[in-house]
């Protein structure tokens, strides 16, 4: 299961890393001096950000004030429950 979700992890940071290429030669042109950033040097600082933002931080909050995080995310959890429910069946 943990093999699953690194490769989803991997996968999306190679996709937001290609998705940065416009937005990059867009800058270059502009800002002629700015130097060419290469798909792997994207994509492993989308997957270091993805890591440490999506996966250690959250880790480190839940673990340090538990029942605090738990009280204070729950009210938002019950309102996504509701609107993601199935319709039932007629």
């Amino acid at each position: 299961m943990f093999a699953g979700a690194l490769l989803a992890g991997r996968a999306a940071g190679c996709r937001r890393g290609c998705g940065l290429a416009r937005p990059a030669a867009v800058l270059r042109h502009i800002y002629g001096h700015i130097a060419a950033v290469t798909a792997e040097k994207k994509i492993c600082l989308i997957t270091y950000f993805h890591v440490v933002v999506g996966e250690l931080v959250p880790k480190a909050l839940a673990l340090r004030r538990a029942e605090a995080l738990a009280v204070a995310v729950a009210p938002p959890m019950l309102v996504f429950m509701a609107l993601a429910r199935p319709p039932y069946a007629c």
